[in-house]
């Protein structure tokens, strides 16, 4: 089940590119 991973991995991705965009450097 490789597809359920690579939905995982595609919205973690996405969450983080889109939280350091609109916190910028928030996390560090």
């Amino acid at each position: 089940m490789m597809l359920l991973g690579l939905m995982l991995l595609a919205l973690h991705v996405a969450g983080v590119g889109a939280g350091t965009r609109i916190g910028g450097s928030r996390r560090r």
